[in-house]
C-alpha cells in the first residue's frame, strides 16, 4: 500500500472515533481529529502527485473518504442539533445522491470517471471550515466570526457542486464520459 492510500484508509478509520466524539460531547478532542483527517485530505492529494503514487484504489477511496468523514460530521452535527436539520440534509442528501447516481451508473454497466471537479474541491473545502467553525474551541475565535460566511459558502457550493455533478452523471448514458465494458474493459 503507497502512502497517500494508507493516509485515506487513516482518514476512513478515524471517522467512527470522530463521530463517538462528537455525538459523546467531546467536541475540543473531535476538532482536532476532524482538523488534522482534513489535513491529510490535502496531503495524500499532493503526495499522490509529487511520489507519482496514483493508483485506482485511491481515486476511489479518496473521495468516499471525504463522504464518510464529512458526512458523519453533519449527521454527527445534526443530533447534537448544533446546525439546522435543513443544512445536515442538503450536505449528506446531496452525497446520497450522487453517490446513489455513481452506483446505478456502474449497475448499469457504465464506468463513470471518479474526476472531482474545481467546484467539488471548493465545496470539501468549505465544509471541513464549517465543521472545524463549529467545532473550535473558543479561544479560536476566528472560526465563529467567520461562521455566518461558511454556511452561506455551504449551501452556496453544495447546491453549485451538487448540480454540477448530476448533469455531468446525466450525460453519461447519452455518451458522456465513461467505459464501455463492450468493448472489452473490465469493471
Amino acid at each position: 500500500m503507497n502512502v497517500p492510500n494508507f493516509l485515506t484508509f487513516l482518514r476512513i478509520m478515524a471517522v467512527p472515533v470522530f463521530f463517538g466524539l462528537l455525538t459523546s460531547g467531546r467536541k475540543d478532542v473531535a476538532f482536532y481529529l476532524f482538523g488534522t483527517a482534513a489535513l491529510t485530505d490535502a496531503l495524500d492529494g499532493v503526495l499522490a502527485k509529487s511520489l507519482n503514487q496514483r493508483s485506482a484504489l485511491g481515486t476511489l477511496m479518496d473521495p468516499v473518504a471525504d463522504k464518510l468523514l464529512l458526512g458523519g460530521a453533519f449527521l454527527g452535527l445534526m443530533i447534537q442539533k448544533t446546525i439546522p436539520l435543513w443544512l445536515g440534509i442538503l450536505v449528506v442528501g446531496r452525497d446520497f445522491i450522487l453517490v446513489l447516481g455513481f452506483l446505478l451508473l456502474r449497475l448499469c454497466s457504465y464506468r463513470p470517471k471518479v474526476q472531482p471537479t474545481l467546484w467539488g474541491k471548493l465545496t470539501t473545502l468549505s465544509q471541513s471550515l464549517f465543521v472545524l467553525s463549529i467545532l473550535a474551541p473558543s479561544e479560536i475565535s476566528l472560526f465563529s466570526l467567520l461562521r455566518s460566511y461558511l454556511t452561506i459558502a455551504v449551501v452556496s457550493l453544495t447546491f453549485i457542486s451538487g448540480t454540477q455533478y448530476i448533469l455531468k452523471g446525466i450525460k453519461i448514458p447519452r455518451g458522456g464520459a465513461y467505459v464501455d465494458y463492450s468493448e472489452g474493459n473490465s469493471p
